[in-house]
């Protein structure tokens, strides 16, 4: 019959376990004191590590930010130019229409210019010819067309007023002498058609 207690030994003493146990430790205390822990190089390269990562992670971020940023700015920039090019072509078209108006102005200027010259020289010259052909007349009658009794009559059935008339002779010049008179139709009339219909 087989003996249980070969199977399971019986506990050893208390005292020589406890013995053993300090024996160890003491021993244990003695390696550390004499040989100290070496450090243990993975927690620094985790560490080494996550800081690494941190610093790809702003990185990449601030890289991130800056393509963001210069997106917006080319499309501000986009916009800027089309509202100037809008703004460009109502210009143009605006400077288009203005030259146009300034050339049309521009003609009726020297429209105007040459009709107000033709007006200063009929001012001058009408009173003028009417001194002449009062001369004429006056060589002619005898007597100051103004002074007839038939030509007033005349110019009442026309109805003109003599008024006028006689307001203008006020401010034509003094009859000159015979000789005087030729010698102003030689070089102030000039020998125009109208002139040589007239009877000398």
């Amino acid at each position: 019959m087989t003996n249980y207690f070969d199977f399971f030994p019986l506990p050893l003493n208390n005292a020589a376990v406890h013995s053993d146990s300090e024996s160890a430790c003491a021993a244990a205390l003695n390696n550390t004191q004499s040989h100290p822990p070496i450090p243990n190089t993975n927690v620094f390269q985790f560490t080494a590590k996550i800081t690494d990562n941190s610093e790809e992670a702003k990185r990449q971020r601030r890289k991130q930010a800056n393509i963001e940023s210069a997106k917006r700015s080319r499309k501000r920039k986009q916009d800027l130019m089309k509202n100037l090019e809008k703004e460009v072509e109502v210009l143009k078209n605006t400077a288009l229409e203005s030259s146009q108006v300034h050339r049309e102005l521009k003609e009726k200027c020297d429209k105007a210019h040459f009709e107000n010259r033709i007006a200063v020289i009929d001012y001058v010259t009408i009173p003028l010819l009417v001194y002449k052909t009062e001369l004429q007349l006056m060589r002619v009658t005898g007597c100051h067309p103004l002074n007839d009794p038939i030509f007033i009559s005349m110019a009442n059935n026309a109805g003109l007023n003599l008024s006028d008339v006689r307001k203008s002779l006020l401010r034509a010049p003094s009859y000159p002498s015979k000789v005087g008179m030729q010698q102003g139709q030689n070089q102030t009339f000039p020998n125009t058609g109208l002139h040589r219909t007239m009877p000398g």
